[in-house]
């Protein structure tokens, strides 16, 4: 009962620290606005949380959610790994830009450098395994270099992407860019990208990604 009752407290706490960067921001919320607005003791909150553990389950849980979906509605159609990583990025990019505040807040993060280790970690294994799927052998430490000379032009693209609504065509092709730079730096063949950046718009426009959100509450929250 004790156990159940540290697990309910916890996702409270999570819900309305959740609910408050929602609506406020990451930097305007404070864990004291995460106490007040909760009602539990301080020490509770900074027992379960630190400020950065919110943004990492958000993002945690918005990427598991993206990945269920393709997992379950397009195996069979998707090719390789490339194709996966692709529809990954645009339908993330694509549901975050719709919603305004979602949108500030993703840039809050990504300056911030906040986004956790163990989901870039999953997304540089899925490029790794790209590659050799496609038949460009790298040694994963190689391909860690790549992924250092990537984090620039990543930072430039997203600056380029603010200015563009999900609806825009050049938002679309800047999500691309985005989801494969380090395989372009790595050295695959650029005819290959492109088939395999046609091949997952096909798939794309046949998804129902609607009701994922990085920001979701139930009606009672």
């Amino acid at each position: 009962m004790q156990y159940t009752k540290g697990i309910q407290t916890q996702e409270h706490i999570f819900q309305i620290g959740k609910k408050l960067m929602y609506e406020n921001g990451y930097k305007n919320t404070t864990i004291s606005m995460i106490v007040d607005a909760a009602n539990v003791p301080h020490g509770l909150v900074n027992y379960y949380y630190k400020k950065p553990d919110f943004a990492a389950r958000l993002y945690i849980e918005y990427f598991s959610a993206i990945d269920q979906l393709l997992n379950a509605h397009v195996p069979s159609h998707i090719e390789n790994e490339l194709q996966f990583h692709i529809l990954q990025m645009k339908i993330a990019l694509t549901q975050i830009f719709k919603d305004p505040k979602t949108k500030a807040f993703y840039y809050e993060i990504s300056k911030l450098n906040l986004a956790p280790k163990e989901l870039h970690d999953s997304i540089r294994s899925l490029q790794v395994s790209a590659l050799h799927k496609l038949n460009t052998v790298m040694h994963p430490d190689d391909y860690y270099l790549c992924a250092i000379a990537e984090y620039g032009a990543h930072k430039v693209l997203l600056d380029q992407l603010a200015e563009f609504q999900e609806t825009d065509t050049r938002f679309e092709r800047i999500v691309e860019l985005i989801s494969t730079i380090s395989i372009r730096i790595a050295g695959l063949d650029p005819l290959i990208i492109e088939k395999n950046i046609l091949t997952s718009r096909i798939l794309f426009n046949q998804l129902d990604f609607s009701d994922i959100h990085m920001f979701s509450f139930n009606s009672e929250q």
